[in-house]
């Protein structure tokens, strides 16, 4: 029996794109989901689109402070 370890997602880059945050990551498994939260000490992750095989997510930030996830399967 072989077990493969894939590592999780990686953020490789964050970056304003006009008023849109671009977020680019890399390793993981596809799909990916990207959630977001506004508050780490009771997290409530949502996701922000369905899953995606993309790499790079180009999003409008509806909040002034957000964290950010990136979920492979």
């Amino acid at each position: 029996m072989r077990i493969a370890v894939v590592p999780a997602p990686l953020l490789a880059s964050l970056a304003f794109q006009g008023t849109n945050l671009v977020l680019s990551w890399t390793g993981g498994q596809p799909p990916y989901q990207v959630q977001t939260a506004i508050d780490l000490g009771n997290p409530s992750w949502q996701p922000i689109s369905g899953p995606t095989t993309n790499t790079t997510l180009l999003l409008a930030p509806t909040s002034t402070a957000a964290f950010y996830r990136i979920r492979g399967q």
